[in-house]
């Protein structure tokens, strides 16, 4: 089956994906991932989630999209519990202007981190962390090649 020769071209197309706004992150209690994402990340707080179900916005501190902290509703399921004793990586790389500097500080705050800092040969110094829900995530920094 061939490629369709009627298919629009991607400018020509009205209603485009601009931005990326937010990205959804399970999370289990709101006050320890507002401290975590807020006071060990360095990241703003958006919106306090306010109101019943409503999710925690944190955004990087120079801007950009928000990662949207949701609260299972069902904290006490089996579901949950499962949930929460394994490792869920996000394919998510936050990016900083010193990663040994971050590694540092999530050493001090007994963070879990599953890699140390490692330059990587493609401009990248870079390490990966889980928060305290077990979502993964790459912190990436740009080197010289």
């Amino acid at each position: 089956m061939g490629v369709s020769q009627d298919r629009p071209e991607p400018d020509s197309l009205s209603g485009r994906i601009s931005a990326l706004s937010s990205v959804a992150i399970e999370i289990r209690n709101p006050d320890i991932a507002r401290h975590f994402y807020t006071e060990t990340l360095g990241m703003q707080l958006v919106s306090n989630g306010e109101g019943p179900h409503a999710p925690l916005l944190v955004q990087p501190c120079e801007g950009g999209p928000s990662l949207m902290l949701f609260r299972l509703l069902d904290a006490s399921s089996e579901l949950a519990a499962a949930s929460a004793s394994r490792l869920h990586w996000t394919g998510l790389s936050l990016t900083t202007d010193n990663v040994d500097a971050v590694y540092r500080r999530l050493q001090d705050r007994n963070v879990q981190v599953l890699q140390s800092p490692q330059t990587k040969p493609w401009g990248v110094r870079d390490c990966v962390f889980a928060d305290p829900d077990g979502n993964v995530f790459n912190l990436v920094q740009s080197v010289p090649v």
